[in-house]
């Protein structure tokens, strides 16, 4: 991984498209791609638009859960010995904006069920006591 001096933090400025661009690297986003704010809000994410080659977008801005966070990482060949791969972190971001064509973001899209997803799954292999057990089956039993 880099050194955390030269990981940038990029939270609010990932967006994931409802498209496939063929091309690695930076662009100029910020002169092309302006987001606005809709004033509406639905499921409790304040929607806004946009549009990208023509195509009207809605979309609102993702957090993840608290202790997660997302990374953009390159894959770069080890050539010493055999065929390895190394990961290099250049950034990582606490938020990221979704988007989808002309509908509005929901709690049932798939890429908002993934984030909610990772807080369900630190309840459910949050280890259990065995007197947590023991105090719900005698709660049952009331």
């Amino acid at each position: 991984m880099e050194d955390a001096a030269q990981v940038h933090h990029l939270s609010a400025q990932v967006h994931h498209l409802p498209c496939n661009i063929e091309h690695n690297g930076s662009a100029p986003v910020t002169s092309f791609f302006l987001p606005q704010d809709t004033g509406l809000t639905v499921d409790g994410l304040n929607i806004h638009q946009a549009a990208f080659r023509g195509r009207r977008l809605k979309g609102a801005e993702i957090r993840f859960p608290s202790g997660y966070h997302g990374g953009l990482l390159q894959k770069s060949r080890v050539h010493d010995g055999p065929a390895k791969v190394s990961w290099t972190q250049h950034a990582v971001f606490d938020s990221f904006w979704y988007w989808n064509h002309d509908a509005v973001p929901m709690k049932t899209d798939p890429l908002r069920k993934c984030v909610h997803w990772l807080e369900l799954s630190k309840h459910l292999h949050q280890p259990v006591t065995a007197e947590e057990v023991q105090q719900q089956m005698q709660q049952k039993q009331l």
